[in-house]
């Protein structure tokens, strides 16, 4: 994809962006901004940023609709980008962590996929601290549709076969609560998982991965291109 299509598509995002948000001043005022000042360097402050933008993204993502995705090549090519400069971690094997509500539904899909890879459709975000990840795991949550998820992540920090992760707290445009994002379309091995009634949640541990099975591999391959 050149440049000059990137421009195109940014344009027609843009476009998108007015015509379902631009009904108050704040939201026209971020789309101004975001026309006249967004630079690469910048690309995983305006993802963490928490309005429409990152909402209409994700969305995208969750649903698989590459035509909207395309228009976001922009951000996707500049977060990879970004996304390669590597950390400094203190050990070659790290611990991260992710703590969700998942359904149930997504949850028995899980647990059927045990000792197999599982691909990311969307920017991962962990964080080193476990304790930080429970306060997100919802282990307190009522809803009977809804379970109680600690992906437990271990990364081989010196492995090169694999989409890029990296260490954002100072890129990142909320106080860090010491994240950690992985590129979308990131592989990951089901090894177990298993019930921890103390903390009332579901533990999964994962291993990140390099196999290559994803269905975003064209996106990819359109974005370079």
């Amino acid at each position: 994809m050149n440049l000059e299509s990137i421009k195109i598509h940014f344009q027609e995002l843009l476009s998108i962006c007015r015509k379902q948000y631009g009904y108050n001043e704040t939201n026209i005022k971020y789309i101004t901004e975001l026309e006249t000042t967004y630079n690469a360097n910048q690309a995983i402050w305006w993802y963490t940023r928490e309005t429409f933008f990152q909402y209409i993204l994700n969305c995208a993502l969750r649903r698989q609709n590459f035509d909207l995705l395309v228009k976001f090549s922009f951000l996707i090519r500049d977060m990879n980008e970004q996304l390669k400069v590597k950390s400094n971690f203190n050990h070659s094997i790290v611990h991260l962590y992710r703590g969700q509500l998942m359904t149930i539904v997504e949850f028995d899909n899980l647990k059927m996929n045990i000792v197999k890879y599982v691909s990311m459709n969307s920017f991962l975000s962990t964080t080193k601290s476990r304790q930080v990840a429970l306060l997100y795991a919802g282990t307190d949550n009522v809803d009977l549709t809804e379970v109680s998820i600690l992906f437990e992540i271990e990364v081989d920090t010196q492995a090169e076969d694999r989409r890029p992760f990296r260490d954002i707290r100072e890129q990142t445009a909320i106080e860090s609560e010491e994240e950690v994002l992985f590129m979308l379309g990131s592989i990951f091995k089901i090894h177990n998982i298993c019930r921890n009634e103390e903390e009332k949640t579901w533990i999964v541990k994962l291993t990140a991965s390099g196999e290559e099975d994803n269905e975003l591999r064209e996106l990819f391959r359109s974005i370079k291109d």
